[in-house]
């Protein structure tokens, strides 16, 4: 899971939690770098802290097999030396 407000202005990767007493935690989560670090989180917190979206950079939304063919129509033209 990755979040946002646990760092300013990146998104960490949560490696564990832990319930230290009611309404503290502890969080273990990487930075972008690889680095990890620590954090106590308290119920106060939560106004800050949401879970970050998996956003992808392209995603294709059109027909599968429409690009195949035209990638392979390509391919065989490339083949035939009419590049």
């Amino acid at each position: 899971m990755n979040l946002t407000g646990v760092e300013t202005n990146i998104v960490v990767s949560v490696k564990s939690i832990f319930l230290i007493a009611p309404d503290v935690w502890e969080l273990t989560y990487r930075l972008p770098d690889g680095s990890t670090r620590e954090q106590m989180i308290r119920r106060e917190d939560e106004t800050r802290i949401e879970i970050a979206e998996n956003e992808r950079p392209f995603t294709f939304d059109g027909d599968p097999a429409r690009l195949r063919s035209i990638l392979i129509g390509s391919k065989d033209s490339w083949n035939a030396g009419s590049c």
